[in-house]
């Protein structure tokens, strides 16, 4: 029996690949480059800064990671802000769980400060009782840290946790 559920944020509560690649064409058109969807998808599930270094290297790009990176979050924020939706009957599984009382977590390889945005736009602030995102660790995702970690923020055993995700590096 699980006593928890933890919730990948993108492509689980929202509908944020079509931003998210939106955000790197933006991010990247000062640049000069237009990337296809397949090398963008290559890098779903994993962070930002994973796949502009990436960029920075395979196009050899003159910028450093953080200012594209900070370009870039910005371009997101905007996004989420004005056009992030919500994952049809995301938002009722998430009230019917903690109708039930199942403790609720969320992690997210995105930045704090979008999980924020998503959290107030959908009412989701009290929701979860731990949200835990990609920056505060070292390993992300193909690795398990980020559910480990949320797991160990609930004491709860990660043998009695349900993990919702999306993404083949999740």
């Amino acid at each position: 029996m699980f006593k928890a559920v933890i919730f990948d944020m993108d492509g689980v509560i929202v509908d944020s690949e079509p931003l998210h690649i939106k955000a790197e064409r933006r991010t990247l058109a000062p640049f000069g480059l237009d990337i296809s969807d397949e090398e963008f998808h290559a890098y779903m599930g994993q962070t930002p800064r994973i796949l502009l270094n990436g960029m920075i290297k395979k196009y050899n790009l003159n910028t450093s990671i953080d200012d594209l990176y900070a370009v870039h979050i910005q371009n997101l924020l905007s996004l989420y802000r004005d056009e992030v939706e919500p994952i049809p009957g995301a938002l009722d599984l998430i009230s019917q769980l903690k109708e039930y009382g199942v403790s609720l977590a969320l992690a997210s390889s995105s930045d704090m400060n979008l999980i924020k945005v998503v959290m107030e736009k959908f009412g989701l602030t009290e929701t979860f009782k731990e949200v835990t995102s990609g920056q505060e660790l070292e390993r992300v995702k193909p690795f398990p840290d980020i559910f480990l970690k949320t797991s160990e923020r609930l004491h709860i055993p990660p043998k009695e946790c349900v993990v919702i995700e999306d993404s083949t590096s999740g």
